[in-house]
């Protein structure tokens, strides 16, 4: 397996979790009284994985 195909296998995955961690947050604030605690942490979480898909794709495109 060479390194892009693994990059994109990473892109693919990292991204599966985004999704995951979307949904964990829209459950989370769809509830009467939402845990803030929560709903930063699953935040902080999707917006680390998404700068990491970017610096991927970023070596991809190189």
């Amino acid at each position: 397996m060479g390194w892009r195909q693994k990059l994109r296998k990473r892109i693919a995955s990292l991204e599966r979790v985004i999704e995951e961690h979307r949904k964990k947050l829209a459950e989370e604030q769809a509830k009467p009284q939402p845990n803030q605690r929560l709903i930063s942490y699953w935040e902080k979480e999707i917006r680390v994985r998404q700068e990491t898909v970017e610096r991927l794709k970023r070596r991809l495109a190189s």
